[in-house]
Order: C-alpha cells, then structure tokens, then sequence
C-alpha cells in the first residue's frame, strides 16, 4: 500500500492561484486508480520517516515542503536526531520538495531546522483547514539573473529563418530553466554554463557554413577550409549535425523544466506533462 497526497482542484479549468481554495486529502491505496477521484487533481506518493508516523489531521495544519542539497544525507540526521514528535511526523518524496513535515506544532519547524544544521535551499508551506488550503507561501533561493550573462551566443543573425528558430528555442528556454535551476539545483547552474558553450560552437559552426569566408573554425579542424567551400554536400551534412544536435538539446531542456522542476516551490504552479501523477514532481 502506498501514502498518497492529493490536491482536488475545484475548478478543472483555473489552477493556482487563479482559483483557490482547493482541498488537500491524504490516502492510502495500492494505485491512485483506487482512490477514486472523478475530478481534476494532482497527485504524489509519500512515504513516511518513520513506521510509527503520526496519521496526518488535515482539519488545521500546516505542511512545509523542503528542498536540500543531499536529501538523504538530511533524511538520515532527522531519522537519527530528531525527537519522536518530530521523526513521525516527517515524511519525503522523490521530488525535489524531498523532506515534507505534516503537523499543527508549528515549533518542530525550528526543531527540524537545528538538526539538520544547514538552510534549505527552498521551501513552501501550504496552511490547512478543513482540508482546504488557505495559503502557500513559498521561500525560494536567491537568483542573480547576473548569470545568464555567462550564457550568451555569437551572433547568428545571418542563418537561414529555419535555423535561426532552433537557437531561438534554445534561448528561449534557457531563459526558464536557468532560474528554477539557479533556485533549485544551484549546483548545477556550471553545467548550463558549459552546455552554453558547446551550443555557442555549433552555431558558430552554422554561421560558417553558411558564408564559409576565411579559415574555418577549429571545431571543423577534420576538414580543410578548401573542402567545406567547393563540396556542398559536406556543407550539408555540417549543418544538419549541427541543427539536430541543438534539437536535441532543446528537447532534453524541455523535459528537464517540465518534469524534473516540476514539484518544486512554488509547487501550485508548476505542472508537468505527466500531471496526475506530479504533485511533487517525479525526480
């Protein structure tokens, strides 16, 4: 049997916070199919802490939801120090909202906080009553948009229309996903930094191809410049590498905000593809 949280939105068609008010409801069942919801929702399993957890009153309580950098390294000081109040009323999810505390003692806020001994990179606390959410309030971590400085391209503004709009796409989400990594996963901001980088030379790659003027350049040392200018097949060829490599990419980067991101704060109002089944986001 599993432990789900569930969100029933009451109005299908408005989500947060366009319309509020929605329920929150705790269950157990082998399959969300067993739950039974007829109408709109979002879902995710939780497992508790501890085997002894305390059965979460959603009639008045808060629950805060938060992201760490190493989850289970968390998990397993409050497993080993927290108190007994505190370890059974703690839960986790494989989300990025990772560590969940489900309580009406608003001081085992303070007490999770001093055991774990670090600051969470983001939170949200959602206050309950009567099963219905009254208010969210998201913490999230600082983010200097001085960053996407560091994720620029050359300029591409003589490529053929089509090409010009496969790098517009990659721009395009950059400029989403950067900010939820940089609040998130700040860790992994480096990683766009490069992925900026090797994107910057398959267009510098395209920009070449199509006016191969002077040398080319050192990405294309294989080939001598002689070659690329009088073989319009080998052009070809450069260019549909190039454009499907950046394709690729922007399909990854799609996946990365709409699933892996998904879940996190502010969790209302980050959906996924898959979004019966991420509430809290699928890892």
């Amino acid at each position: 049997m599993h432990h789900w949280l569930t969100v029933l939105f009451d109005e299908p068609d408005k989500l947060w916070p366009e319309s509020k008010g929605h329920r929150v409801v705790f269950s157990t069942a082998r399959t969300v199919q067993e739950a039974g919801y007829t109408w709109s929702f979002r879902t995710s399993p939780i497992f508790p802490l501890r085997e002894n957890f305390i059965q979460p009153n959603l009639d008045k309580c808060f629950i805060c939801f938060y992201c760490f950098n190493s989850a289970f390294v968390i998990l397993g000081r409050l497993s080993e120090a927290a108190f007994d109040n505190l370890a059974r009323s703690l839960w986790y999810s494989v989300g990025l909202a990772s560590v969940i505390l489900i309580s009406s003692d608003e001081s085992l806020t303070q007490e999770l906080l001093s055991v774990v001994q670090c600051t969470p990179i983001s939170m949200e606390t959602w206050r309950i009553n009567h099963e219905i959410i009254t208010d969210d309030i998201p913490s999230l971590g600082g983010f200097s948009s001085l960053g996407l400085l560091y994720m620029t391209l050359p300029k591409y503004s003589t490529l053929p229309v089509e090409q010009r709009a496969v790098v517009d796409e990659f721009l395009a989400t950059l400029a989403v996903v950067v900010p939820k990594i940089a609040a998130h996963l700040p860790a992994e901001l480096e990683a766009f930094v490069r992925l900026t980088d090797e994107i910057g030379q398959l267009v510098t790659e395209l920009c070449y191809i199509s006016n191969p003027e002077g040398p080319p350049p050192k990405t294309l040392d294989e080939y001598d410049g002689g070659t690329i200018k009088k073989d319009a097949g080998v052009r070809q060829r450069i260019s549909q590498q190039a454009i499907d490599r950046i394709i690729q990419v922007n399909s990854a980067l799609s996946y990365v905000s709409t699933q892996m991101l998904s879940g996190a704060p502010p969790i209302l109002e980050r959906r996924s593809l898959i979004r019966r089944h991420s509430l809290l986001g699928v890892g």
